[in-house]
């Protein structure tokens, strides 16, 4: 740190004494109850408490024809070797409309301890997936096997904004190869509100070139249904 930089003394031990207070090394002073820091399996509750439910896109911001899409969210039964995980779907329409996409959301905690990462998981067999709506317990009772969704890279990171959640799937690192052979990166983000959802998917060449998704960066904001 710079010499201009250098905190001073006074402030030095007041920040020192806030990290040993967080850490539990201390109480605050006067009769006030000492404040508990959330636990990371309080905090991954949280998360999963903010993303499960069902939004609908507006119509303009659907993917084909302008037709609204229906995001559903389970808490289900995690597979083997994975502590939580979500049942995420998506429908053009509405409940009974066709089946645009859907993933397993599978959770560990981040190796910094700061957050935690989520990789999304494809199945082998859609149309069986989706009775984890109705049934949490069924990709481990039917056995459903999943396949991995884009690629090691492509993990988000989520981490504890204000009363919500952001996560983004960095382009460096999220590197596919299409269908027809070529090199793409991917950015997305996800902020959990209590309202809503916001969503923002991107795909670029390797020299930056925009291919899909919303130009100017802002997210979508998908409200939350009743």
């Amino acid at each position: 740190m710079p010499a201009s930089q250098v905190p001073h003394p006074r402030l030095t031990a007041v920040l020192a004494g806030l990290a040993a207070l967080l850490a539990g090394q201390l109480t605050p002073a006067g009769d006030a109850p000492a404040r508990t820091v959330a636990q990371p399996d309080q905090e991954l509750a949280s998360l999963f408490k903010l993303y499960a439910g069902s939004y609908l896109s507006p119509p303009e911001e659907g993917v084909r024809e302008s037709r609204p899409i229906l995001l559903r969210v389970v808490a289900v039964q995690p597979p083997p070797g994975h502590g939580r995980a979500l049942y995420s779907e998506m429908r053009h329409d509405g409940p009974d409309g066709e089946l645009y996409r859907q993933n397993l959301l599978v959770f560990a905690e981040s190796p910094d301890g700061q957050g935690y990462t989520m990789t999304a998981l494809n199945f082998s067999d859609r149309e069986a997936a989706t009775g984890l709506l109705t049934n949490p317990a069924l990709l481990v009772s039917a056995g459903l096997s999943t396949t991995p969704g884009l690629g090691p890279g492509c993990t988000m990171a989520f981490r504890r904004q204000g009363d919500g959640f952001f996560g983004r799937i960095d382009p460096d690192n999220c590197v596919i190869t299409s269908r027809n052979g070529e090199t793409r990166h991917i950015e997305a983000e996800t902020f959990l509100r209590e309202d809503a959802i916001e969503q923002l998917e991107r795909g670029y060449t390797p020299d930056g070139r925009l291919l899909f998704g919303n130009p100017d960066g802002v997210r979508y904001v998908w409200p939350r249904l009743p």
